[in-house]
């Protein structure tokens, strides 16, 4: 039995799965059909078609700033009435030349793109607002060069260096890895690294033509830098400018991102244009029973496994978090799709797959189904066990329209929630028939760009696990009457859910915790929250990024309840503390942890 389970008006399919259809006007359609046999089997098939009329032609050659062709360049063309919008494409070969066909008349802009080259608009412009436009003419043929420069020159390298440490100990994490890698890539061109959407990478579009790219985190591509430490804990790297997510991990201990992140969307990302020092700082994973999940990220059409980034999300909105290090687990599936978290504390998780390509993040669901929203995740219980056949089922978007123009905003919590802004949120843009055309991920600031979008009217949604998913709002972006993109802004405010919510010096904590010190960077002077659940004795001491001892800042005994604690840059002794990144460590008989901070001049 055959049917059409996703089809533009008018189409049909015969049951010997016959279809047909006469199209009206030009542009993308999404056709997906379902075939169930008889004998209980059943398949899925999803198709992009592509209608057009036209009989001009666009071809021409990409080369590097040396003059070599330069091979898999996606070369687009996007149309630029705002009534009209449709974009052809095609791929470079070995010789860097491109040719599309049957391309209808009219005005264009056409964009280059290549993930170990910066994205270029013809004639030789980052941002669309300065590209020039092509005119294409029936039976004719147009001719354009395009000339990319290098992502990363090898002539132009920075030292980078730091140390790894046991928050715990403050002793060098013996073992440990650090890695730079480069932020368009590891997270899938989702986050905004410029207020002009069209300069951003379109690196899904990269992962989809190169399938032989590797997408690991800590892979061998060319956008990853790794090294270990030495003996002292120390590392060193030279790596070309540009935007980066760094992190450390080793054995035993809880895989960090700069500035004390555990989760991958919300790692700061470090804009180096210079030489760079820093410290991670590792928390050891408590001695108790650890647990293991397994599973696969799988496409819910093709039924294949789809290259991802996994996440695990430890609940802790709903009920106090016990353990207060490894909030989120980061891992990579193979080339297969499958994957593996390992030493995972005991909790209840959630589990969301980030794919490499022109795919949205998608939550584990036990049904089967794909799974935007984490409010209809399936949880995973992990206490010392292995828990396998995790499959997580992810969707491609659909191609049914592509274009330049974007969507921007930013996503805050309510004043319950601090009224700030929401780092590592996902942001929805879905189109007509509940398709989803595109999606970005909030910055620190909470602001977000979902670019790509041709013109037209979307719902905009935002979820992230600890608050309310968003109802959707809807926003139009468009082009203006020359073709220039005019973007659309949509704000999202989201509540925070049970201890998610930020309290202010509540009476009675829910458990221990050590706050970051604020401000931060500090000069003169700083302040340092800490909450203890119960009436005991307490350390907190400055120490300098080599362990050494600066400053006692309390040490008696306190009671249960939130507490803070100022310092003014001073040693012991009363002699001003140097410029440089500190350690604060609080401990009492049940409660040990450590953070960084900087003091500047």
């Amino acid at each position: 039995r055959y049917s059409l389970t996703a089809a533009p008006a008018g189409m049909t399919i015969d049951s010997t799965g016959l279809v047909t259809w006469i199209p009206k006007e030009i542009g993308f359609v999404a056709v997906e059909i379902k075939v169930v046999s008889s004998k209980g089997g059943q398949a899925v098939q999803r198709f992009s078609v592509r209608v057009s009329g036209g009989d001009g032609i666009v071809e021409g050659t990409v080369v590097d700033t040396t003059g070599k062709p330069i091979g898999k360049v996606i070369v687009q063309l996007y149309r630029s009435d705002r009534n009209l919008f449709f974009d052809y494409k095609a791929i470079t070969d070995e010789r860097g030349h491109f040719t599309m066909e049957h391309v209808d008349a009219g005005n264009y802009f056409a964009h280059a793109e290549h993930p170990e080259y910066l994205p270029e608009w013809y004639d030789g412009a980052l941002s669309i607002n300065n590209a020039k436009s092509i005119t294409v003419t029936a039976n004719a043929s147009t001719s354009i060069t395009f000339t990319l420069d290098s992502r990363y020159k090898p002539t132009t390298l920075f030292t980078v260096e730091g140390t790894v440490v046991d928050t715990v100990r403050l002793a060098p994490v013996r073992g440990a890895t650090v890695v730079f890698v480069g932020a368009e890539f590891a997270l899938n061109s989702t986050k905004r690294l410029s207020l002009d959407a069209s300069t951003m990478s379109n690196m899904r579009a990269s992962f989809d033509t190169d399938i032989s790219l590797d997408h690991r985190l800590d892979g061998n591509s060319r956008f990853v830098f790794k090294t270990n430490v030495d003996s002292l804990g120390h590392f060193t790297l030279r790596i070309p400018q540009g935007n980066y997510i760094a992190y450390a991990f080793a054995k035993g201990y809880v895989k960090i991102f700069h500035k004390d992140k555990t989760n991958l969307l919300e790692a700061d990302i470090i804009r180096l244009s210079g030489a760079l020092t820093l410290t991670f700082a590792l928390p050891p994973i408590p001695a108790v029973a650890l647990g293991e999940i397994n599973g696969a990220v799988i496409d819910s059409v093709t039924g294949l496994g789809v290259k991802a980034h996994v996440i695990a999300y430890r609940e802790r909105w709903l009920k106090a978090d016990l353990w207060r290090v490894g909030k989120h687990y980061v891992t990579d599936t193979d080339s297969t799709g499958a994957y593996t978290f390992s030493e995972m504390l005991p909790g209840d998780y959630i589990l969301m797959a980030v794919p490499a390509g022109n795919y949205p993040p998608s939550f584990y669901n036990a049904s089967g189904n794909v799974t935007h929203r984490w409010s209809e995740a399936s949880k995973v219980t992990v206490n010392g066990n292995e828990v396998v056949g995790i499959d997580i089922y992810v969707k491609a978007m659909a191609r049914t329209a592509s274009g330049y123009t974007s969507i921007s905003g930013s996503v805050n919590a309510t004043v319950k929630g601090g009224g700030k802004g929401i780092d590592g949120t996902i942001v929805l843009a879905i189109g007509a028939g509940g398709s989803i055309a595109g999606y970005g991920v909030t910055d620190e600031t909470g602001a977000y760009t979902i670019a790509g979008l041709a013109p037209g009217s979307y719902t905009v949604t935002a979820d992230n696990p600890g608050y309310s998913s968003s109802p959707g709002t809807t926003s139009s972006p468009t082009y203006t009457a020359t073709g220039s993109p005019e973007p659309a802004s949509n704000n999202i405010t989201l509540d925070p859910m049970g201890t998610t919510a930020v309290e202010s010096d509540p009476l009675v904590p829910s458990g221990y915790s050590l706050e970051q010190n604020y401000p931060n960077p500090f000069n003169p002077s700083t302040k340092i929250v800490f909450s203890l659940l119960r009436s005991q004795r307490v350390s907190l001491i400055i120490y300098n990024i080599l362990g050494q001892k600066i400053a006692s800042l309390i040490d008696r005994d306190m009671q249960a309840g939130t507490h803070n604690a100022s310092w003014n840059g001073k040693d012991d002794s009363g002699a001003l503390a140097p410029t440089g990144v500190y350690l604060y460590r609080i401990a009492t008989s049940d409660f040990v942890a450590t953070r960084k901070m900087t003091l500047l001049k």
